[in-house]
C-alpha cells in the first residue's frame, strides 16, 4: 500500500514587516495579520554576514538576502508587532517572519524588511504631540500637531510622516512651521505621525535622522458652540488605573454626542461627601451605555482641596480649579447650595436642574436619553 504524498509547500509570499517605532536600542515592527483563524509566526532577525562590506545609506534597501544571516526571535509569536531590544548602534537589521497553524507552516518566508537602524548619534528630529489648547470647534476628524523647532544650519522645512493603527508611514506633506492640523482623517482612529527636519540641498541630509513616533492620536470629534464658549479649551481626566489627573483636549473630553452632567460639589460638603459615592457607581455602571459624562465643577476653598477631592473619589472630567470659567459656570447656574446636578444637552438646554433630588438608575438615564428630566415616580 502506497504511502500518502506529503502536502505541497506553501505558495504564498506574505508582505513584508514595516517600521512602527525606535530608540537607542531597539526596533519595533508589524506586519498585516491573519484575523480569520488562530496562527502563530515564526519571527526572523536578520544581519549582515561576517566580513560583508558595509553598505552605504542607500543600499540598506536593497540588501541580497543571500548576504543575510538570520536568528529566529520566535517560532510561536502570537502577534502582528514584534519589538526587538539590545540591538546596537550602526548595525542594520532585517525583518522577516511566515505564518503557521497547530499542525504545520501555512506560507513561505514573507518579503524581508526595508534595512532598519536604531536612533543613532547625528541630529534626531523633534518627536511630534498633540497640541492641546486649541480650540477644535468645526474641526472633527482633524488632529492638531506640534514639535520643538530646531537651529540647525540649512533647515527648510520639517517633514511630516503619518501611519495608521495597521499601516506603515507614508510622507503626508512639509511645513515650514512647527506646528500642523492634518484633516480627513477617519474619526475614532488612532494615528501616529513622525517628523523629519528637511535640510537645504547643501547640508548633509545621513546626518537628520527621523523622530521617534508620536504617541497615538485620534481625530478632535465636534463641539457645540455652548461647550466651546462656556468651558475651557483644556479640562482634567483620569487615565484608566492612575489617581493623577491629567490635561485633556475639550473636544475629546465633552464632543457634541455627549449628555453633559455638571456636578457642583466640595470636599468640605458633608452631604456632598454621601452623595458622590452614589453617582461614582452611577457612572461606571451607565456612562457609556448612555453617552452621558459627567464634569465635575468644584467649590472648594482652594487647589490643594479640589485635588484631594477629583484625584482620589473622582473618575470623571473636571473643570481646572484655577480656570475662570469654573466660577462662570457657577453664576451661570446660579447655584447657591451643593451638591447640585445640573443635567445638559450639549448645545445647553437643561435636562434637570438638579438630578440630586431624583434616584440615580437606568430609567434616569433613559429619560435624558430621550430629552426630558425623570418624573417622580418613573425611577422606582
Amino acid at each position: 500500500m502506497n504511502s500518502p504524498l506529503p502536502p505541497p509547500p506553501p505558495s504564498t509570499t506574505p508582505s513584508a514587516p514595516f517600521f512602527i517605532d525606535y530608540d537607542e536600542t531597539s526596533l519595533t515592527v508589524q506586519w498585516e495579520g491573519v484575523k480569520e483563524n488562530k496562527v502563530f509566526y515564526h519571527v526572523q532577525l536578520g544581519q549582515r554576514l561576517s566580513g560583508e562590506s558595509k553598505e552605504t545609506e542607500g543600499d540598506s534597501k536593497s540588501q541580497n538576502e543571500e548576504d543575510i544571516e538570520w536568528t529566529s526571535l520566535a517560532q510561536r509569536f502570537g502577534s502582528s508587532r514584534v519589538k526587538k531590544k539590545n540591538l546596537i548602534k550602526g548595525e542594520t537589521y532585517w525583518f522577516r517572519y511566515r505564518v503557521r497553524d497547530e499542525i504545520d507552516y501555512t506560507t513561505r518566508w514573507s518579503e524581508v524588511s526595508e534595512g532598519l537602524k536604531v536612533l543613532g548619534e547625528g541630529l534626531v528630529s523633534p518627536k511630534p504631540r498633540e497640541k492641546v489648547g486649541k480650540a477644535n470647534a468645526g474641526q472633527a476628524g482633524s488632529v492638531f500637531l506640534e514639535w520643538d523647532g530646531v537651529d540647525w544650519e540649512g533647515v527648510e522645512g520639517y517633514e511630516i510622516w503619518m501611519r495608521p493603527e495597521d499601516g506603515g508611514f507614508e510622507l503626508i506633506g512639509t511645513v515650514k512651521s512647527t506646528e500642523v492640523r492634518k484633516k480627513n482623517l477617519t474619526q475614532d482612529a488612532k494615528y501616529y505621525f513622525q517628523i523629519r527636519v528637511k535640510l537645504s540641498s547643501n547640508s548633509d541630509p545621513l546626518t537628520v535622522q527621523t523622530s521617534p513616533s508620536s504617541d497615538p492620536i485620534s481625530p478632535s470629534r465636534p463641539i457645540t458652540q455652548f461647550v466651546a464658549q462656556n468651558f475651557p479649551e483644556i479640562i482634567l481626566t483620569k487615565l484608566p488605573r492612575s489617581v493623577k489627573a491629567n490635561n485633556l483636549p475639550l473636544a475629546s473630553g465633552l464632543p457634541a454626542d455627549k449628555i453633559i452632567l455638571l456636578y457642583f460639589s466640595a470636599h468640605w460638603c458633608g452631604p456632598c461627601r454621601q452623595f458622590t459615592p452614589k453617582l461614582v457607581q452611577f457612572y461606571n455602571q451607565f456612562s457609556a451605555k448612555y453617552n452621558f459624562e459627567v464634569c465635575f465643577v468644584s467649590a472648594d476653598h482652594d487647589e490643594k482641596s479640589f485635588r484631594s477631592y477629583y484625584e482620589e473619589e473622582m473618575p470623571w472630567k473636571a473643570i481646572p480649579y484655577d480656570d475662570d470659567k469654573r466660577e462662570m459656570l457657577q453664576s451661570m447656574y446660579k447655584v447657591s447650595g451643593i451638591p447640585s446636578l445640573k443635567v445638559l444637552k450639549s448645545d445647553g438646554t437643561v435636562i434637570d436642574n438638579n438630578a440630586t433630588s431624583s434616584p440615580l438608575n437606568e430609567a434616569a438615564a433613559q429619560a435624558w436619553v430621550n430629552g426630558g428630566a425623570c418624573k417622580k415616580g418613573c425611577c422606582h
